[in-house]
């Protein structure tokens, strides 16, 4: 993790504006970045991952919304 910034699940699910459920649904199948423990009981996700993850998110929608114009 380096120098990241790290994120809690509460903000996560706020950035990226899902339920829990779909969030380790996607996670389970290896299209959202996983989780890293973070002391006792304690999981977080790093800010870029999570950012870089965002974006081809948008990405993908512009592209998709590109193709169909």
């Amino acid at each position: 993790m380096g120098g990241d910034k790290i994120m809690i699940l509460s903000e996560v699910l706020h950035e990226t504006k899902m339920g829990k459920t779909k969030l380790y649904s996607l996670m389970k199948n290896g299209r959202f970045p996983k989780q890293r423990l973070h002391g006792i009981g304690s999981v977080v996700w790093v800010r870029s991952e999570v950012e870089h993850w965002i974006d081809c998110v948008i990405n993908e929608v512009e592209y998709r919304e590109k193709q169909v114009a």
